[in-house]
């Protein structure tokens, strides 16, 4: 595997300036609180001025209490399970980060088998590393990049910032809050700041962009699904 480790330590210090995701407020207004509980995803997606950046938003309501949310996103080597168009996703340990010197990625697939080496099943504090491959439909090339992740459980929030890939901006954010009253019910909150990397007309990756909330409604159903085979066994 050839990494532009220096480079990895840089970058990351750099983009960590930007600050982190940050959601909308909390929704209150009755119209809006009725489209959640009706299943709709609410997203707002919009490119950056003077930049290839894109913002996205989702809010969704999932039936279930927040722990059992927080859980199944909290389970990074498992995002491949509901994460569209993400056919693998595995922890990385750090310390390769400081074996290996400077070098550079020639194929993205031989870094994603060589990688498999350093693959660990559980983290223990924050930061962690978390690699996943994103697939693009022929001919694009697909995503590849390890995100550096911080996780703070007592507020049920997680953030992460892309330290390596082909994206050259890949940062973002989770929220989970209690939906109103009902303790059953959790509010999901995730926020997306992403240069895709693709040298494609604006108007097709802004067709992609839209596709988005399939994240939200993805990880509902993997949660419902999963609600529904643990109550039958």
């Amino acid at each position: 595997m050839k990494i532009i480790f220096r480079w990895i330590v840089i970058l990351s210090l750099s983009l960590s300036s930007l600050g982190t995701a940050q959601v909308v407020d909390r929704i209150s207004d009755a119209a809006t609180l009725q489209k959640l509980r009706e299943g709709e995803v609410l997203s707002e997606v919009s490119l950056l001025d003077g930049s290839k950046v894109y913002r996205c938003r989702l809010i969704g309501l999932i039936p279930v209490p927040i722990n059992t949310v927080w859980n199944v996103i909290s389970d990074y080597s498992h995002y491949y399970e509901f994460m569209p168009r993400t056919p693998v996703s595995f922890l990385v340990d750090p310390k390769i980060f400081n074996d290996r010197g400077e070098k550079t990625v020639s194929s993205w697939n031989r870094f994603e088998v060589d990688l498999r080496r350093h693959e660990v099943k559980k983290y223990k504090d924050n930061p962690f590393y978390f690699y996943n491959r994103f697939k693009l439909p022929f001919p694009l090339k697909d995503r590849h990049f390890i995100l550096k992740v911080e996780r703070f459980p007592e507020t049920f929030k997680s953030q992460w910032i892309g330290i390596l890939g082909n994206t050259p901006v890949n940062r973002g954010s989770w929220r989970l809050e209690p939906f109103e009253n009902e303790p059953k019910k959790t509010l999901a909150f995730y926020t997306l700041y992403i240069d895709p990397g693709l040298f494609l007309p604006k108007t097709l990756i802004q067709k992609g962009m839209k596709k988005l909330p399939e994240v939200m409604r993805s990880l509902r159903h993997h949660i419902l699904e999963v609600e529904n085979e643990e109550d039958q066994r």
